[in-house]
Parts: structure tokens; C-alpha cells; sequence
């Protein structure tokens, strides 16, 4: 024993993960824009928008990813001509691999300012879609690129078609304007959208046989030609009147095309379309390709695939890591919900263990709020308002196409705060969400960005501060006193009698006297800092910012990060349930959901305010013990204090403190119910000052 605690020190030196560190809980959350294509045989490449290239070599049943030599992993497209391939990116760059994506190097050159859609080749010319520029060819395999001929409007191109690998086979551009068609390798272009409506914004082309398919973002649906562009007809016969499509692929003679609702097929070339979603448990498609070995569809909720021409479909995304970030966290009996930014909903039972895609019915998969009333759960998005009556199974439409940035629920009554961009204002519904009125009497500034309820009252955070109305949205008085000038409410928090709210850079505020006066809620967080969320956990409080998650204890008037564990400290969303800390992943981390304990983080207890002459750390009583222990520590001067435990071999094992403490007696009680028996060591760090001791655990 004398060996051992001789070398205590520099076990206690060496960093170790912890368990009261954040952790991801992401299993089942899959998604993203995945783009599949197939070089040869059963080996499979899929693009993720934001962790890179991932390879299969067994048809989809295992994934790896394969990003040596691409700098940037948000990757658009991928296409493979025969001898390379090409993987282009968000930022202007393409890559090219010649052994199957085990290395990759840069080939853009002549290519600047522009996001790279889709790649594709016509014999021995690769052509480039970009978002701002046009097409970019190049006909030396990629070492040089130049832009395309003239006629083709420099606006964004989503796909391209080439009808033959002949030279004098037409090339297709579907673009925000219209398709385009070259008939001379891309050196001339001319409009051939005669029959498409021009508002339709065309997103994907396919040809099946002679015939050449266009399939619309939204609202439009699909059209073919037989003509070679020269005439198009609808052929929309099966399809919803709304349909959002977002690919259409030709396989083995059948027809694809990925929608808002699932999966569609064609077998007589357009005439008729027909629902295949059995085994894709999310409404929302994305991507649709196969081959002689079957078909991989890209959803909200990950990769399925199908050996069966699309009539049974089971998921594919063993080896995907998490991509997908979350805004909000709601929960329901037992059930959690996670509104996500871009891939719709997801639930779990099982205190976050497991996730399961349940976006059914959403037509957009931006969610923005959650909130309850009567068994019925209401969720808000970029597109409007969706309610379920079955935990998420099916989406129903609560209101039309608005940007509802927030809800809140006041008896039988549902508020809801609208974007600006939408114009703006709050409605309410008195019949759950058949009908809508607009409340905005007394509202100075429209972009309604969040509300609350409290008892009799409603609160609203807009660009200009905090309003309230005692008659239920009749009239909103304005509520400012102690706050800056045009505090870009971000959101609204309420515990007891206290108000919090959290702003778009101008730090964090609290009343007490329901928004008649406000007075700055700590410091601790820069300024420009966006508070996404803000939530409580006994006597302290959390806030989710662009630079992670801060800790402020109540009695205490700084605001703390605590981001250990984070890989990049980017957080959304955030909700303390079930004595959990959940958060959730921004647009920077993409990353999915981490989780940690509230309760090792709040649960220490002020015992004196007294200032000691000293620290010290106390030895836990009692010792040896069996379940729980007291430990207690003083300080002398104000700082951050951590308190770890680690076992035998110096392991981290449990951080019972790691936050900032004034001056005086605390105690924390420490659950090892999570431990084996054995001997361990507790150390505490502030102000330079270290202190171990030890503490038997017998069970």
C-alpha cells in the first residue's frame, strides 16, 4: 500500500474520461443527406453532409468512413466515371480517389466561390453543378475545370443528366430556372422547360428508356419526356397533390422517386406511382438508388435498404456515426421527443438509451417547439404547426405554412409566436388547432421568438423585450424595466416565481415579480453569445449556447462551462428530465445527443457562509460505507472547485464538484451505487490547492 500511495500524485496527474462527464446517447439517431452510388458490385459509397465519405464493401451491411486527404467533410456528391472517384464539396474543392476512397486529392482547379452539387460524365468530359456558377467541365479527368458554354444562367444547378455516353447524346441541367439541354458537350445550352410550369424549381432528372424524367421540389411533382426534352407532360397519377420530391432514380427498369412522404414506385414508366414504405418507420425521403443488388433509401432517420424492389425495406447504418443536430427536447409520460434541425422527430422510452425516427406526416423536419394539451402533442416548425394524438406515430396539420418559432398552453387555449419572416405576431386557437386568430394588440415588434404561461398569464419574448397580457392575448403591455434596449429575446424560463430569459447576445436576466422589473441574471458568458435554452435543477441553472453548456448555482452570480466530454462544444437544445441533463448538438457539432447528471453538478449543499481560514476536504462519513457518504469541504476564497474520485489505478471514476463556489462550509452526499467494492481516493482542486483522501466502499 506504501508502493501505492507513494505514486498516488502522479496517477491523480494523468486525465481520464469520466462518468459524470457529458455522453452521447445517440444510438438510433441516424440521418442526413446521403447520396449512394455504386461503382461495382456489392461495394457502396454513401455521402454524409457532414462526416464525409462512407464506404461499404458488403452492400450496406457495415460502413466506414473514408476521409483520407479531404479537408472538408461536408461532401455534396459523389460519381465515379470508370477510373476515379469524384467527391465534390461545400467549399468550392473537389476530391478524386483512384483505389476505391482509401486516399483522396484535391482536383478543382479553375473553380472558385461556389458549393458543388452534382458531378457527372459523358465519355471522356466531367461536368460540375454548382449553386451560384453554373457548370464547370473538364476534360482531363478532373485536373483542370473551366466554366461551361454559354446559355446556361449562372444560377444554382441540382442535378444533371446525361442521356448517353455518345458525344452527341444531349446533356441535361435541372436548375432553379428550368432544365437546360446541350447537344454539343455543354459548349451551348437552351431552355427546354415547354409544359413545366416556370415557378416549379426542378431538383432531380432520370432517364428510363428514351424517356427523360424531372421530379419538382415541391408542389409540382413529376414530369417526362419522350422527346427528348423538347415537350414534357405531368405524371403524377397516385401522387399526393403537395408532394415534395427530392430524387428520382431509374432501377432495374423501375422508377424511384424520394418524397416528404416516403418512398414511391413506378413500373410502367410514370403512369401510375404507388406508396412502398413498409420497414421505413419516417415519412421523410431524401434519396433513392440501387442496383442489380437492390435499393438504399437516405430518410430522416438513416439508410434502409431493400432486395426486394422497394416492398420490404430494413435499416442499413451499421457504422454511422450521429449526424444530425436538436433543438428542443419535450417530455410525455414516459416517452421523450427530440425536435431536431432538419431531420424531424425522434422518441425515446427508455431515458434516452434508444432512439426511433417518428416524423411521420411532418412536412418540413425543422422543429422548433413542443408543447401539450389534452393528450395531444403539438409540434412546431419552418413550415407550420403538427399535432399527434399517438406519441408521434402520425403528424397531422395544425396550421398552415408558417415559420412557428414557439407554443405554450394555457388551459384550452394554444399560443403560438410566428417568425417575422411569416409576419410575425402570435395566434391562438381555442379548438385544438382547427382554428387560428391572431392576438397581436399591444405587440410593438413582431418576430416572436418565445412564450410562456404562467397561472393567469402569458408571456411573449420578442426582438424588443418581454410582454404579458392578463386576458389572454387580447391586449400585451410591454415589460422592460432593467432590461437593454431591443434584448433579442431568445427564450423563457419559469421556476416558482422566478423568470428567466435568455437573450440573442446580451446575456441572461431574472424577475421576480412576473417581468415588472428585471435585473442581469450573472455573468460568466460572453457578450454576442447566443442563449439558445435555459432550464433548472433544484438550486441551479443551465444555459445551451454556440460555446456549450454554462452552470450558474442560484446563490451564485457567475455562470460556469461545463463542457467536459464534449468533442465540440456546440449545444442547441437543452432540458433537464429526470434528474438528466439532456443536450443537444448544434449546426457547428452535428453530433446528436449527450446527457449527463443534474444532480452531481447541483447537489451541493452550503452548510455555513462563515469564511474559513483554510480549505480543507473532510473525510467522508461515514467510512468504510456501503451505499452513500457525506463528504464535506470548505474555502477559504472564491474560485472553481473539483472534487474527483478515482480508483486503485489513478481511473477517473466520478466527479462529484466541478463549479464555482464562494467562500465557506459546504457538503455533497455521494451515491457510489454505480461503484465496486474497493478502496478509493477523493481529491479536491481550487486556488492551486490540493487535497486527497481515501474512503473504503463495502457492499
Amino acid at each position: 500500500m506504501k508502493y501505492f500511495l507513494y505514486f498516488l500524485p502522479l496517477f491523480l496527474l494523468i486525465s481520464f474520461p469520466a462518468e459524470s462527464q457529458w455522453v452521447q446517447y445517440s444510438n438510433g439517431l441516424f440521418g442526413g443527406y446521403t447520396n449512394l452510388i455504386y461503382p461495382n458490385g456489392n461495394d457502396v459509397y454513401s455521402v454524409s453532409y457532414h462526416n464525409g465519405v462512407y464506404y461499404s464493401s458488403n452492400n450496406g451491411a457495415n460502413w466506414i468512413l473514408r476521409n483520407n486527404g479531404i479537408t472538408d467533410n461536408d461532401v455534396k456528391t459523389l460519381h465515379y466515371n470508370g477510373t476515379y472517384l469524384f467527391a465534390g464539396t461545400n467549399s468550392q474543392k473537389i476530391f478524386r480517389s483512384s483505389n476505391s476512397g482509401v486516399n483522396w486529392t484535391q482536383s478543382s482547379s479553375g473553380i472558385s466561390n461556389c458549393i458543388i452539387n452534382v458531378i457527372s460524365s459523358q465519355a471522356n468530359i466531367l461536368y460540375a453543378g454548382t449553386d451560384v456558377n453554373g457548370i464547370y467541365k473538364s476534360s482531363d479527368n478532373g485536373n483542370t475545370w473551366f466554366l461551361s458554354g454559354s446559355g446556361l444562367p449562372y444560377s444554382e444547378v441540382k442535378d444533371i443528366l446525361v442521356y448517353g455516353n455518345n458525344t452527341s447524346d444531349p446533356v441535361f441541367a435541372a436548375t432553379n430556372n428550368g432544365i437546360y439541354r446541350s447537344t454539343n458537350l455543354g459548349q451551348s445550352w437552351s431552355y427546354i422547360s415547354f409544359g413545366i410550369p416556370t415557378t416549379a424549381n426542378i431538383k432531380s432528372l432520370a432517364k428510363s428508356g428514351s424517356t427523360v424524367l424531372a421530379a419538382t421540389y415541391y408542389g409540382f411533382g413529376v414530369y417526362k419526356s419522350t422527346t427528348q426534352g423538347l415537350s414534357w407532360t405531368s405524371c403524377n397519377n397516385g401522387l399526393p397533390a403537395d408532394i415534395y420530391i427530392s430524387k428520382i432514380s431509374v432501377v432495374n427498369s423501375n422508377i424511384y422517386i424520394a418524397t416528404g412522404s416516403g418512398i414511391y414506385k413506378s413500373t410502367n414508366n410514370g403512369d401510375y406511382w404507388t406508396q412502398i414504405n413498409n420497414g421505413i418507420y419516417t415519412g421523410f425521403s431524401n434519396w433513392i438508388d440501387g442496383n442489380s443488388n437492390g435499393l438504399f433509401a437516405s430518410t430522416s432517420a438513416g439508410v434502409f435498404k431493400s432486395s426486394n424492389s422497394g416492398q420490404n425495406w430494413v435499416t442499413a447504418n451499421n457504422g454511422f456515426m450521429p449526424d444530425l443536430a436538436v433543438k428542443v427536447f419535450y417530455k410525455s409520460g414516459n416517452t421523450i421527443f427530440a425536435g431536431t434541425d432538419g431531420n424531424g422527430v425522434f422518441k425515446s422510452t427508455d431515458g434516452g438509451l434508444n432512439w426511433i425516427s417518428c416524423s411521420s406526416g411532418l412536412k418540413n423536419l425543422i422543429v422548433e417547439s413542443f408543447s401539450e394539451k389534452s393528450g395531444e402533442i403539438y409540434a412546431s416548425t419552418i413550415n407550420g404547426i403538427y399535432k399527434t394524438s399517438n406519441m408521434g406515430e402520425q403528424w397531422t396539420t395544425a396550421y398552415p405554412t408558417k415559420l412557428i418559432y414557439s407554443l405554450t398552453v394555457k388551459g384550452n387555449l394554444i399560443f403560438a409566436g410566428i417568425c417575422s419572416c411569416s409576419g410575425g405576431g402570435i395566434m391562438r386557437s381555442s379548438n385544438n388547432g382547427a382554428n387560428w386568430v391572431m392576438v397581436n394588440n399591444g405587440l410593438g415588434n413582431m418576430n416572436v421568438s418565445a412564450m410562456a404561461s404562467k397561472g393567469n398569464l402569458v408571456f411573449a419574448g420578442t426582438n424588443d423585450g418581454f410582454y404579458t397580457t392578463t386576458d389572454n392575448g387580447e391586449r400585451w403591455e410591454i415589460k422592460t424595466n432593467g432590461m437593454p434596449t431591443d434584448p433579442y429575446l431568445s427564450c423563457i424560463t419559469i421556476k416558482g416565481d422566478s423568470i428567466v430569459i435568455g437573450t440573442s447576445g446580451l446575456g441572461t436576466y431574472l424577475s421576480t415579480d412576473d417581468g415588472e422589473t428585471w435585473a442581469q441574471f450573472g455573468t460568466g458568458i460572453p457578450n454576442e453569445t447566443i442563449i439558445n435554452k435555459i432550464d433548472f435543477y433544484q438550486g441551479g441553472f443551465f444555459a445551451s449556447t454556440p460555446l456549450g453548456v454554462y452552470y450558474k448555482a442560484h446563490t451564485v452570480n457567475t455562470w460556469i462551462l461545463i463542457n467536459d466530454g464534449f468533442p465540440v462544444p456546440d449545444i442547441s437544445g437543452l432540458k433537464v428530465i429526470d434528474n438528466e441533463i439532456y443536450a443537444g448538438a448544434g449546426l457547428m457539432a452535428h453530433n446528436g445527443i449527450w446527457k449527463r447528471s443534474a444532480a452531481q453538478i447541483v447537489g451541493v449543499k452550503s452548510i455555513s457562509t462563515e469564511i474559513p481560514s483554510d480549505f480543507s476536504l473532510e473525510q467522508n462519513f461515514p467510512n468504510p460505507f456501503n451505499q452513500s457518504s457525506i463528504i464535506s469541504f470548505k474555502c477559504s476564497i472564491s474560485g472553481i472547485v473539483r472534487i474527483v474520485v478515482y480508483d486503485l489505478s489513478g481511473r477517473e471514476v466520478s466527479t462529484l464538484v466541478n463549479e464555482y463556489k464562494q467562500p465557506g462550509s459546504y457538503e455533497i452526499r455521494f451515491d457510489a451505487k454505480n461503484l465496486s467494492s474497493g478502496i478509493y481516493f477523493y481529491r479536491m482542486e481550487s486556488n492551486n490547492i490540493k487535497i486527497t483522501r481515501k474512503f473504503v466502499l463495502s457492499k
